[in-house]
This record gives structure tokens, C-alpha cells and sequence, in this order.
């Protein structure tokens, strides 16, 4: 719509035209119910890309921690002392992990303070992680992180208890290597898998960033459809208003659309 000005005589309106103050003022009333439709498209679509962004950070986070898990997996599990590896390298590997979780578990707390507050992309990702820090089945579970001196505190953040994991290493090195096994068999390795799910194109995560997306394509379109046409009937009421004015003519048109037929 034309810009106005009550500090000077003119003002410059969507063609570039310097128009009178009283004209941009009569053009800004006549749009007045046009522009507030404009302005709660260009509303909704701030908050669709904002959700969009949170979605993608969302993805990103799940992505570097599965890349972390997978990576730390060793190439297979480990039956004995021998297989096992030295205890140092697993004991990196599990306070990698470690950190990896923490930095999850930190973004997920973080999102859900903002745009994804009660998002089910969201509420999912942290379910599975709950479940299967809950699970107490095995020597290569939740179960087994526990016996490595690996728990979650209240607030949810992961802690590593190197006096224990060292015990744990020296009683049994197989058992916390299998902690790091792949293909599923270890919880460092299924955690980063059934994670990574949800972000495929039929996971939770993916099909809601692929709607959301959507959705601010048509906003985008039709924000941009609005702003062309707030333009157009602003220059033609300009021009109208200004032709009145120099004409010494008052009258305005019934209304906006009779003015543009």
C-alpha cells in the first residue's frame, strides 16, 4: 500500500509518484480491511517458518546423532577379551556417546521450549528415547550402559561413571564393548537407528517437515499474490484520489472494487 507522511506535504506511493499526505492517507483507509488480511497471512506465515526452521534443526540433531552413533559401532560384537579392544578406545567411544546424547537431549529440551512446544515430531523422538532408556532388558541395553556406570540423572542429563566403567571394563570387557556393537545389537547402535526412522520420508519427523513445507509454499504464493494486488489497487487509488483532488472534486467511489471495475 502507499507509505504515508504527516511531517511533509507528500509522500512517495507504490509507483515511485509523490503523492499528497492526504492522499496516501485516503488510499491507506481504503485498504485498511485488505491489509489486515495481508497482514494475518504474513503472520501465519512467520510462524510456519519458524515451526519449518525448528523442524529442520530438529532433523539436523537427529542426523548428527545417529552419524555419531553409527560410527562409533565397532565392526562387530565382541566375545571376548581379545575381540573386545582395549579398554581405553571403549571407554572413548562410550564418553563420546555420552556427549552425543547430552548435546540430543540439550536440543530437544531447547525446541520444545519453542516452536515445537507439544509438536508430535517432537513428543516421538523423545518417547523413543525414554523407552529405550527405560528398557533393563540385556547386557547390551539400558541395562547394560547401568552396570558401565552410565545413567541418566533428573534433569535428563546423561552421566558416565568412570570409576565404574572401569570396574565394569576390567570384570568384563566383552559385555561393555557389546554396548557399542552394530547392526542393532548394541543400545548405542539402536538408539541412532530407531531415531534415524523417524526421520525418513515415512518417519514422524520427515512427513511433518514435508507438510510443513507445504504449507508455506501456499502462504509464500499467496502472500505474494496479495502484496501484488495491494500494490496495483493502491497506485490506482493514489492516482484516482490525486486526480480527484486536482480536479477540486471530493467524491470517492462507493467503494474499492466499484472504484477498480
Amino acid at each position: 500500500a502507499a507509505s504515508t507522511s504527516t511531517a511533509t506535504s507528500t509522500t512517495t506511493g507504490t509507483t515511485g509518484t509523490s503523492i499528497s499526505a492526504d492522499v496516501a492517507a485516503q488510499v491507506k483507509q481504503a485498504l485498511a480491511p485488505a491489509a489486515a488480511g495481508a497482514q494475518k497471512v504474513t503472520a501465519a506465515l512467520a510462524q510456519g517458518q519458524a515451526r519449518l526452521s525448528s523442524l529442520g534443526q530438529l532433523r539436523s540433531a537427529i542426523d548428527d546423532f545417529q552419524t555419531i552413533a553409527a560410527g562409533l559401532a565397532s565392526g562387530k560384537a565382541a566375545s571376548s577379551s581379545a575381540e573386545a579392544g582395549s579398554a581405553a578406545d571403549t571407554s572413548s567411544k562410550l564418553q563420546s556417546f555420552v556427549s552425543a546424547y547430552n548435546t540430543l537431549s540439550t536440543k530437544l529440551q531447547t525446541l520444545q521450549k519453542g516452536d515445537l512446544k507439544s509438536d508430535p515430531g517432537l513428543t516421538q523422538v523423545t518417547t523413543q528415547l525414554a523407552q529405550m532408556m527405560r528398557d533393563t532388558g540385556g547386557s547390551s541395553g539400558a541395562a547394560g550402559l547401568a552396570k558401565a556406570g552410565i545413567t541418566i540423572d533428573a534433569a535428563g542429563v546423561m552421566k558416565l561413571d568412570s570409576a565404574k566403567l572401569s570396574s565394569a571394563l576390567a570384570a568384563d570387557p566383552a559385555a561393555v564393548a557389546g554396548l557399542l556393537a552394530p547392526n542393532g545389537r548394541g543400545i548405542v547402535d539402536q538408539l541412532g537407528s530407531r531415531l534415524g526412522t523417524l526421520n525418513t520420508t515415512n518417519g514422524t519427523v520427515g512427513r511433518e517437515a514435508a507438510t510443513a513445507g507445504k504449507q508455506v509454499s501456499v502462504l509464500e504464493a499467496k502472500q505474494a499474490a496479495l502484496t501484488k494486488t495491494l500494490t496495483a489497487q493502491a497506485s490506482a487509488l493514489a492516482a484516482f484520489y490525486t486526480q480527484q483532488a486536482n480536479a477540486g472534486n471530493s467524491t470517492a467511489p462507493t467503494s474499492l472494487f466499484d472504484m477498480l471495475a
